[in-house]
């Protein structure tokens, strides 16, 4: 099997009728506000899936406890290796990865499925994310008004991209010239970071509702006077749901915001006209909702699937 390097812009193979056939109706308790303290098992990784094999294991760097999850496709890989999206928040992608959506996957052009998680059972570890997800001006610690630690963005980064990443892809059949890094709310953040700092690493980045007013809009800053690279030419996607109640999600709301996704997309291809940039408003979603919705949303893109089904959740 051969196939081009992912793109915006998809082959489009699963019919709306088709998902609703297979029953992927959104948990009640995600329409609510995140339960941080609400366990994630048992897991699909424990109870399994025909199309897909898990693995698991722990790593420990500094403070850092984390847990991490692989889901690899159980069918002959292509000639050029399996597509890979590594996924922040681990625990909580892991939680909504159904079994349907896996099915879907395995159906297309299924990928393998790194989720970058923290060694607990519950869907959030909120301490460890604020240290690893938000950058820090150089030469600068932070810590928020609760007095936890932030800033850790670029420490962390570097371990996943040049120690974690390359060990993990020596042991797998991927296709290196289709990798995806997703991340949710400071995830998001991360995620732009990566983008902004770190083009080289991924082929698509996907940001959903990223906290753009952390550190006194910093990462806008950053995007002002980003440089376009010269050795990559990775494609961005932005997401944000329409009822997110404020431009700042609550967990950064201290920060004045200064510029949201569409302001972001046009400084950035101000900067560099050729670089994919899409935006997405999904009107009829709160921030939590935005999780679930980009994360299936992100995997179907990269299935060759049509992502805006995967982002049509229903109520339980």
């Amino acid at each position: 099997m051969s196939r081009s390097r992912c793109s915006l812009s998809r082959r489009h193979v699963l019919s709306t009728g088709a998902l609703a056939l297979a029953g992927l109706s959104l948990p009640g308790w995600a329409w609510a506000r995140p339960d941080l303290s609400r366990s994630i098992e048992p897991t699909i990784a424990k109870l399994g899936h025909p199309d897909y094999r898990f693995e698991q294991f722990t790593r420990r760097k500094g403070d850092g406890r984390y847990r991490i999850w692989l889901a690899i496709p159980k069918g002959t890989p292509p000639e050029e290796g399996f597509p890979i999206v590594y996924a922040l928040d681990g625990n909580g992608a892991l939680d909504d990865t159904t079994p349907a959506l896996l099915s879907a996957l395995a159906r297309a052009y299924p990928p393998i499925i790194v989720y970058l998680g923290y060694d607990t059972d519950k869907r959030f570890d909120v301490r460890q994310r604020h240290r690893d997800y938000t950058p820090a001006r150089p030469g600068e610690s932070m810590v928020d008004r609760d007095g936890r630690p932030a800033g850790g963005a670029t420490a962390f980064l570097n371990q996943v991209l040049d120690h974690w990443r390359p060990k993990l892809e020596r042991t797998l059949p991927v296709n290196v010239n289709d990798r995806t890094f997703w991340g949710h709310s400071f995830g998001g953040l991360c995620v732009l970071n990566a983008f902004l700092t770190r083009p080289e690493t991924m082929t698509s980045f996907v940001a959903a509702s990223p906290s753009l007013g952390w550190g006194g809009a910093l990462l806008p800053d950053m995007a002002r006077q980003w440089q376009r690279p010269t050795t990559a030419s990775p494609s961005l996607w932005l997401l944000k749901g329409g009822k997110e109640h404020t431009k700042t999600p609550p967990e950064a709301a201290s920060d004045s915001e200064t510029m949201d996704i569409f302001e972001l997309k046009k400084t950035l291809s101000e900067r560099a006209p050729d670089i994919a940039i899409k935006t997405t408003l999904l009107p009829d979603y709160g921030h939590g909702q935005m999780f679930t919705a980009s994360l299936r949303m992100a995997l179907a893109r990269v299935a060759g699937l049509d992502p805006t089904p995967w982002g049509t959740l229903e109520p339980a």
